[in-house]
């Protein structure tokens, strides 16, 4: 509660002015009765809260069709991004460059790079932009409007981790990465660029030494352009003009400028770059930018001169360029409208067919992991020899919400591509030595009895005392229990058979004790459950949940109750069937 009402420090007239707050305090210090003072001011207070909380709905209701992002004007592409994607679902948005002079509106506003502004609106979502790698934005300051965010968008899971790793909450951090425009000039109706003037443009600060070094080397054989203090339309059509845009770091050890590099793409340029220090994150772009090796000023050289050479090839590979980016899955979109889910700016109705193009499950084994829990997803990643793809889970800010959004998106994007079953863990599952061989034998024997079940469950974290054992089956040397309820998703496999019941699932309904995602197919009636004793998997003690906050060593008791509980039913189920 502390947090919203820091949203609303600069709040509207409702919310007690500091006036009202002294006149307050002095009438209620002037009580000499103690339990009296007390009563006044726990009222008073309670008043506040509901007032602020009444406030945060109406402005959640407004920002659902109405909403202004707040940019400089180097990241108006950023800003065009979400404007974008906000028209999508009905969201109108408008761009400012500062505080309106009738000040801010009273709805969300997505801000980018906060800390520029002398003064941010009472209720907003941060979209961070600086680099990790230079501490010059991050002080004391920052950090304050970060955490009275709404929301704080990153664009890098290097930052992600830095953020985390100075106390900011995960709860309140969504990964957002840059990403491709497509047809962007046309968005912008920007006029039509017949030539290309320029052989290479380099834009951005170069009153930086490193800078001004690659653009000597280069400038030895062709005159760069360079684009400084320019935005805008007028950027976008300068850079419209080049041949080659060149991509130079401020830092050393800088992370990938992705919105420089996005931008250009977007405009259809052939872009060359230095290589950064988070490359295992920008995989996409391997083949699509003509990456060199940090610092190399002459092999930057070469390959300029290596495009401007060869006219022909520099042409194609725009237009390949172009083909391999619309295959590449949006991750901006996903994210975006993810983050919209989270905060319940729009319904799963809404977000679900806007997801189709942005999910590329490949396989029918995926793991579930958010990408802002970097250490749960390396962890996982050292222990992935089976060729499980990732997925990025779903958010919420309660948190068995966002796991069970991430089950339902999953089963639902298997049934669009019409798989048999699909495998799903959690990035904190733990394989035995044996799980290889084990999942051959499982999968072989569910194949050939397909009509008979509905999941597989590869753990059970808290058996029901109420469970029945229903049928034993015996194959290979494994014993096959069918039981009539289950607890727990961290390694299941789902027959296309319980895929509708998966999908069934009611985001709206918030009631802990049922409705989490193992809970609300524990009691469906219509789901049949096998299992193996001992189970397929175990589930990693060191890890930390990101449903409930507190380490896995608390899943240990319930396993070990849950193995006994469902030894002894198998036990008892033998007796009784002699």
């Amino acid at each position: 509660m502390k947090r919203i009402t820091k949203y609303l420090k600069h709040g509207k007239s409702f919310i007690l002015s500091e006036n009202k707050k002294i006149l307050i305090k002095q009438l209620t210090d002037s009580i000499q009765n103690k339990g009296l003072k007390e009563g006044i001011q726990s009222f008073l207070h309670q008043q506040h809260q509901i007032q602020v909380e009444r406030y945060i709905k109406q402005v959640i209701a407004i920002s659902k069709t109405n909403a202004t992002i707040l940019t400089t004007k180097h990241c108006l592409f950023v800003a065009n991004l979400i404007k974008s994607h906000l028209s999508k679902i009905g969201v109108v948005a408008n761009i400012i460059l500062d505080k309106p002079a009738n000040g801010y509106a009273d709805h969300l506003h997505y801000v980018i790079c906060p800390q520029i502004f002398s003064e941010l609106p009472p209720f907003y979502v941060a979209f961070q932009m600086e680099q990790s790698v230079s501490s010059r934005w991050f002080n004391s300051s920052y950090f304050k409007q970060l955490e009275n965010a709404f929301a704080v968008f990153e664009y890098s899971l290097v930052n992600v981790e830095y953020l985390l790793a100075n106390k900011m909450g995960l709860q309140q951090i969504f990964y957002l990465p840059i990403y491709y425009f497509a047809d962007y000039a046309n968005y912008l109706s920007l006029p039509e660029v017949t030539t290309e003037e320029y052989d290479v443009v380099f834009y951005g600060d170069v009153n930086n030494q490193r800078r001004k070094d690659f653009i000597a080397e280069i400038s030895k054989k062709h005159k760069v352009k360079i684009l400084s203090e320019v935005f805008g339309d007028e950027l976008l059509q300068e850079l419209r003009k080049a041949k080659i845009v060149i991509n130079i770091h401020y830092y050393e050890g800088a992370l990938l400028e992705t919105t420089r590099i996005y931008e250009c793409l977007s405009l259809d340029r052939l872009v060359i770059s230095e290589s950064a220090s988070d490359m295992e994150h920008h995989v996409e772009l391997a083949s699509i930018i003509d990456f060199v090796p940090l610092g190399d000023m002459a092999i930057m050289a070469e390959r300029v001169d290596f495009w401007l050479s060869n006219e022909t090839l520099r042409k194609q590979k725009i237009i390949d360029n172009q083909a391999q980016l619309s295959k590449i899955s949006n991750q901006f979109s996903y994210c975006f409208y993810r983050y919209m889910l989270a905060k319940d700016l729009i319904s799963y109705q809404k977000f679900y067919p806007l997801m189709q193009t942005s999910l590329n499950q490949l396989g029918n084994f995926w793991c579930l992991s958010l990408p802002e829990s970097q250490d749960r997803r390396r962890d996982f990643m050292q222990d992935n020899k089976f060729n499980i793809q990732v997925f990025n889970g779903m958010r919420h800010a309660t948190g068995w919400i966002g796991c069970a959004l991430s089950f339902k998106t999953m089963i639902n994007h298997a049934k669009d591509l019409g798989l048999d079953y699909v495998i799903i863990c959690e990035d904190d599952v733990e394989f035995y030595p044996n799980f290889a061989n084990r999942l051959q034998l499982i999968l072989e024997y569910l194949t050939k009895n397909t009509h008979k079940w509905d999941i597989f469950s590869g753990l059970i974290a808290n058996l029901h005392p109420d469970t029945k054992v229903l049928d034993i089956e015996k194959y290979q040397g494994e014993e096959f229990v069918y039981i009539d309820k289950m607890t727990s998703t961290v390694c299941n496999i789902y027959n296309a058979s319980c895929f509708d019941s998966v999908i069934a699932w009611d985001e709206q309904n918030r009631n802990a004790e049922i409705n989490t995602i193992d809970r609300y197919l524990e009691s469906h009636e219509r789901v049949r459950v096998v299992t193996l004793l001992p189970f397929l998997v175990g589930h990693k003690e060191e890890q930390h949940s990101t449903l409930w906050g507190f380490q896995n060593t608390q899943y240990k008791e319930w396993i070990e109750n849950s193995t006994k509980l469902l030894h002894n039913k198998i036990m008892e189920y033998k007796e009784n069937n002699k």
